[in-house]
């Protein structure tokens, strides 16, 4: 069963057994699941406690249309469960005594497929009709990164310039973690040190072919 759908990115999102997961792995863990059901308190002291939405009177409810309610704590349909929150018994509760651990909570989220990546016309499409969240106006934002390369004049005048030694430039190289800033077209701005893992983001390539922030 789908849990909702993502409307911002055409994907649904799954929740998944936790406990089906652990038992797949080996986990020798102790999981309860997901509670269904719950009782809502009133928000006043020694008030009355509801099991669902229908038993909330007038005045404790919450009121649309930017009027107040007449309650300090009015209470609201979503804090009660429903239909959808019989899908909660797939997530993983875990209690100290049971396995000497600490007490956590597990819910394990799958997101589908996008109508975008199994369409890569769609994707170069929608890119150019949904504008950047992050501000194409700034030149950070319109910056782009590639890696060094050893051959490159900018990179010879840098390093000579501070006197890098070979010792701490060629593995750095040649693992590509080096990284140029180009905030002008492809005339490097600043060099940037990057993690393995930073990297290996920089230079993937998105399955749906649109384009990245960097």
């Amino acid at each position: 069963a789908k849990w909702h759908q993502d409307v911002r990115h055409d994907a649904t999102v799954e929740l998944v057994d936790a406990a089906c997961l652990m038992r797949e792995a080996g986990c020798s863990l102790v999981a309860d699941p997901g509670v269904t059901a719950w009782k809502v308190p009133s928000g006043k002291k020694f008030g009355p406690i509801f099991s669902h939405w229908g038993e909330v009177p007038e005045d404790l409810r919450i009121i649309e249309n930017g009027k107040k309610a007449e309650t300090r704590w009015p209470l609201r349909p979503d804090m009660f469960p429903d239909e959808a929150s019989l899908q909660l018994s797939r997530c993983a509760r875990f209690y100290p005594q049971r396995s000497n651990t600490g007490g956590f909570f597990v819910a394990v989220f799958k997101k589908g497929v996008p109508e975008v990546m199994r369409d890569p016309s769609l994707a170069a499409q929608q890119a150019k009709q949904q504008p950047s969240r992050l501000g194409r106006s700034h030149p950070l934002a319109r910056a782009t990164w590639r890696p060094v390369k050893a051959d490159e004049a900018a990179w010879i005048a840098l390093r000579d310039f501070y006197g890098l030694t070979p010792c701490w430039y060629e593995d750095k190289l040649r693992d590509q973690l080096l990284f140029w800033q180009c905030l002008h077209g492809d005339e490097p701005s600043r060099l940037a040190l990057l993690s393995p893992g930073a990297s290996r983001l920089a230079l993937a390539q998105p399955g749906d072919r649109r384009p990245l922030p960097w």
